[in-house]
């Protein structure tokens, strides 16, 4: 992800969601073509979060979005509720998403919330996925998501 930054920070930034849409099938990126409705500074493109539920909690509550790696290896099926992974204590970050939130399922259960780039029209929850957050007595987290691979971009509205 810090690689994906620093394209970003080189490239002039992105634009909003809004005026740049998700489409979710193949071809090719206009992303020259756009404008950009946000920039990153490219000398600090990329903030390390500590691998800490709190400290992840207070970045996205102060910040918003941020950038996780996850081990998507499970996640073909998943259609609702909180996803457990498998493989717990062998994770491998093998795709990046975006954090977008946390909470509680019906249960009680805590879970973290991330917006995957997979259809929203077959895929999770909206194109969304609860991922539980419980740690092992290793500290792995149950729903394969590697915290101390999250990080926030150093974003600027616009353009000074």
């Amino acid at each position: 992800m810090p690689t994906a930054m620093e394209h970003l920070a080189k490239n002039g930034g992105f634009a909003y969601e809004k005026d740049y849409p998700y489409t979710g099938v193949w071809g090719t990126c206009q992303e020259k073509q756009k404008q950009k409705s946000v920039w990153l500074n490219p000398d600090t493109p990329w903030v390390q979060i500590k691998d800490d539920d709190e400290a992840v909690k207070e970045a996205l509550d102060t910040y918003g979005v941020l950038s996780v790696c996850v081990d998507a290896s499970e996640w073909q099926p998943y259609k609702q509720g909180v996803f457990r992974h498998s493989r717990v204590e062998t994770p491998y970050c093998s795709h990046a998403v975006a954090l977008v939130g946390y909470g509680f399922d019906e249960r009680g259960e805590f879970y973290w919330k991330i917006r995957n780039s997979w259809s929203d029209s077959w895929w999770g929850e909206d194109g969304n996925m609860r991922l539980s957050g419980r740690r092992t007595r290793s500290g792995k987290i149950e729903g394969g998501i590697m915290l101390n691979h999250a990080y926030r971009p150093v974003m600027y509205g616009e353009k000074p």
